[in-house]
């Protein structure tokens, strides 16, 4: 998880593209994976 923060970043409602790092994703494995590091998960 990483603290670059862009709109840019999400360039299709579907792809996460970090503009910074380079890193992609699908977004909905990627936001999972987010929750589940931030602790935010039950």
């Amino acid at each position: 998880m990483y603290a670059y923060l862009s709109a840019k970043n999400r360039q299709a409602q579907f792809k996460f593209l970090c503009l910074a790092y380079g890193y992609q994703a699908n977004t909905d494995p990627n936001v999972s994976v987010n929750i589940r590091v931030s602790g935010m998960a039950s």
